[in-house]
């Protein structure tokens, strides 16, 4: 069976948490095995949900490093210049980076670190510059190898990579590849590949009206200088427009040698609103009440929820207050006080909620129509009950109407009647019931109001 672990030791369960996501600082102390699962439950426990897969706790000594570059076929690297080597790995002391070469044999051998200018110390993180030395025998067989300091963990790049004089004579753009959308205001890595022996120049283009792809002038957040090695990490200007773009990169003292990426996007925002949870639709909500609104997305800013009405034929956003939030909200949930401060409430069947991303108010989604009513004016005395309570109803109440009474696990517990033509009170005996939180339903025609009834016989 899985049993809970103690909140105090795994760092998990001591609180409850708002929101959909919770990042979770692994205590180090915690043992290391193959069995562990999450569960996620309300405080009442009315609502429970275990992960379906179990997931391991490893030791943090370190199990594996994985080359990522130059890890891909076709990559030429021009001796004399400087290039990005990276890898992955859950080792925390330093590696050795080091270059093999492959010999007649076809085995990949060591080449001298006082040669290659790789392997001569341990190096920590996970990237290493390299400048490649002019030395270096140009050919189309070599590969990088990252190890632990005593060879019990390595890793050899799966593919070769040649080396070649540095003459230039192309670049190759390798992101960002077509169908990319970068947000505005955040940091992507461009990269390329090239055998120039000098560095290169990297702008941002646009299409003008001719159709030709030109330098967009102003803030980009790439600023036109000489760029070594073949990576650039770019802080997209938060003021740069949406639209299609294009990367230029060029030789810096060579015209002619210049490639244009793939066409890609800067957006406002990354992701959607993807599900209204409430109000789906067919819901009859009165003014005066709190209802929750729920949702899922995956955007990383938060949410403008918007009323909408076609109480005169066309989808329209509600004016001035309805007691909607007029600044983001974050998580995926937000508690709405039906409050009609304006007069621009009217009752019917003839509403929406719409959620909008705060970036970019075309990501949207909204719900199904739902109604709001006029207050059914009643009240439950005493509240919290001992015997009994005492219903009354407002006169919005005309004739028949059913009262029952349900349990925290949606049981139904009692169903009595009353009539507002013989009498607006009804008493409600509560003295059968175990102590407790109970949910009154009253139910007049078509209208239905849920009240929360506390009994406690202490």
């Amino acid at each position: 069976d899985y049993v809970l672990v103690n909140p105090a030791n795994s760092g998990l369960g001591a609180s409850t948490v708002t929101g959909t996501t919770l990042n979770w600082d692994i205590p180090e102390t915690l043992p290391t095995t193959l069995n562990y699962k999450i569960r996620v439950r309300t405080e009442d426990n009315s609502i429970v949900k275990i992960s379906n897969k179990r997931f391991n706790l490893t030791s943090t000594t370190g199990t594996f490093i994985d080359v990522l570059q130059p890890n891909e076929s076709g990559i030429k690297w021009a001796v004399g210049t400087e290039h990005l080597i990276s890898w992955n790995t859950d080792i925390q002391e330093g590696v050795f980076v080091e270059l093999l070469k492959k010999n007649t044999a076809g085995d990949y051998v060591l080449v001298n670190p006082a040669n290659s200018g790789l392997g001569a110390s341990t190096v920590t993180g996970t990237t290493l510059n390299w400048d490649i030395p002019e030395t270096l025998p140009t050919t189309l067989d070599y590969k990088i190898r990252v190890r632990t300091e005593d060879n019990s963990i390595l890793k050899i790049s799966n593919k070769h990579f040649d080396l070649i004089a540095t003459t230039g004579t192309f670049v190759d753009v390798e992101n960002p590849v077509a169908g990319d959308k970068w947000k505005r205001g955040t940091e992507h890595l461009i990269s390329w590949n090239d055998d120039l022996p000098g560095d290169v120049v990297v702008e941002l283009t646009k299409k003008n009206t001719a159709g030709d792809w030109v330098a967009v002038g102003g803030s980009t957040g790439l600023d036109g200088n000489p760029v070594p090695g073949s990576t650039l990490n770019w802080n997209i200007d938060e003021n740069l427009a949406p639209g299609n773009y294009k990367i230029h990169i060029y030789a810096d003292d060579d015209n002619d040698i210049d490639v244009y990426s793939s066409k890609f996007q800067v957006v406002l925002t990354i992701g959607s609103v993807y599900a209204i949870y409430q109000p789906m639709g067919g819901e009859q909500w009165e003014e005066n009440s709190s209802h929750l609104i729920s949702w899922n997305d995956d955007l990383t800013e938060g949410v403008i929820l918007t009323l909408l009405t076609n109480s005169s034929g066309s989808w329209v956003e509600v004016p001035g207050n309805t007691g909607l939030s007029t600044t983001p909200v974050e998580g995926t949930t937000f508690s709405w006080p039906i409050v009609d401060f304006n007069g621009s409430i009217t009752y019917g069947n003839h509403y929406k909620i719409r959620i909008a991303s705060s970036e970019d108010p075309n990501v949207k989604s909204e719900s199904g129509k739902f109604s709001i009513i006029q207050p059914v004016i009643m009240s439950a005395f005493p509240n919290p009950a001992n015997q009994s309570f005492t219903l009354s109803v407002g006169n919005t109440i005309k004739g028949k109407y059913t009262v029952e009474l349900y349990d925290r696990y949606n049981n139904r517990i009692m169903e009595t009647e009353g009539n507002a033509q013989v009498s607006n009170k009804l008493k409600v005996s509560t003295s059968e019931l175990s102590d407790g939180i109970y949910f009154m339903i009253v139910t007049s025609n078509n209208e239905r109001t849920t009240k929360k009834i506390v009994v406690n016989h202490k």
